[in-house]
């Protein structure tokens, strides 16, 4: 799929974005293209309604750098805290710059793809600390089980494929 900035007041814009469901080859495709275009324009974050698609994603890139981006997927604000204005611009609204305000800290449920070295450095940190601290701490290596909400669940294609073979917990509700 050709990726492209749509400009306002592109209707995909306007309206509301759909959750993502499903992470396969297509949407690393996607999230890939979206990546190389981001870059070449000197962005530092796109979301998905920007190239015209309507699902909550967005890549964020502080510095700019295809290694330095990450993909934030069904991202939820649930609290923010402090502001601070900074003059910004943004690819579908091409050469208009405002002040925004902005929370200096959110918080939120939402989880994140690292890709290639991203993702290997990530795992060679888990593994050095695991190592550190049971062989030179004394601590005791477990591994409890996973808990996580359906959303998640669909989000990395383990629902609906495998819903009868995962442990689940109902909760007062009965889900």
């Amino acid at each position: 799929m050709k990726v492209d900035i749509v400009h306002w007041p592109a209707p995909v814009l306007l309206k509301g974005t759909k959750p993502v469901e499903r992470v396969d080859d297509d949407f690393r495709d996607t999230v890939s293209r979206m990546t190389d275009l981001m870059v070449r324009l000197r962005g530092v974050g796109l979301a998905a309604p920007q190239v015209g698609i309507a699902q909550r994603f967005m890549l964020v890139s502080p510095e700019g750098e295809p290694d330095d981006v990450t993909v934030v997927i069904n991202p939820e604000i649930l609290s923010k805290e402090g502001s601070e204005e900074m003059e910004e611009g943004c690819l579908s609204f091409p050469a208009l710059y405002g002040t925004i305000e902005r929370a200096t800290k959110i918080a939120g449920s939402r989880f994140s793809i690292l890709n290639g070295a991203g993702a290997r450095l990530s795992r060679a940190l888990v593994n050095f600390m695991l190592d550190i601290h049971t062989s030179e701490h004394g601590y005791n290596e477990t591994l409890p089980p996973f808990l996580v909400n359906r959303t998640a669940l669909f989000g990395t294609n383990q629902l609906p494929k495998f819903e009868d073979e995962l442990f689940h917990i109902k909760d007062e509700r009965g889900l």
